[in-house]
């Protein structure tokens, strides 16, 4: 490798640590040393890095709001990188759609459900088939399913509806009881 494309690489793992992802994905994408890795993290950060597993996507996709979450990355991640994402990982995508994510999320006044590693996690477990993106045939959105999910491989969307209409169906039925009842 030249000096200048050790450079970039230097620069690369600078700007996802700085993102702070993982300093053990770092080193799979830019192969710098973990000590390396680890002293700068701590030089960034004033702190170690996280130790510890990566959640599964099965655990990524716990809930019908993280579904969603994760259906709006893996969105925009194919919106930049295209369909070659599926065959390989493109990180320059990867940081693109996870910035248009936390946009649309804080824009929304709301916190993000997802880091940059969990993304990277997704991102991953769709080139290996672990988790698969789905149409819906009711509502028309994408979205995502994780091999050993214990929801239900239905979509986020619907579901979320339907349980706030049952909700204010409860609510309208114990307003209209309510004045029986006095």
């Amino acid at each position: 490798m030249t000096r200048l494309g050790e450079h970039a690489t230097f620069v690369r793992a600078v700007e996802l640590l700085r993102r702070e992802m993982r300093t053990s994905i770092v080193h799979l994408i830019t192969a710098v040393p973990r000590v390396v890795l680890r002293d700068l993290h701590r030089e960034i950060h004033g702190r170690s890095p996280k130790s510890g597993q990566l959640p599964s996507s099965a655990a990524l996709l716990s809930t019908r709001w993280r579904q969603v979450h994760a259906a709006t990355v893996v969105g925009f991640y194919e919106a930049y990188g295209g369909r070659a994402v599926r065959q390989g990982g493109d990180t320059d995508a990867l940081i693109a759609a996870y910035d248009s994510y936390l946009g649309v999320v804080r824009g929304q006044g709301n916190r993000p459900a997802l880091d940059l590693n969990d993304a990277w996690v997704l991102s991953r477990d769709l080139r290996v088939g672990l988790v698969e993106v789905r149409v819906c045939g009711r509502c028309q959105i994408r979205y995502l399913v994780a091999q050993d999910s214990h929801l239900p491989p239905t979509c986020p969307l619907c579901a979320l509806r339907r349980r706030s209409e049952r909700r204010a169906d409860r609510e309208r039925s114990r307003c209209a009881a309510a004045p029986a009842a006095r």
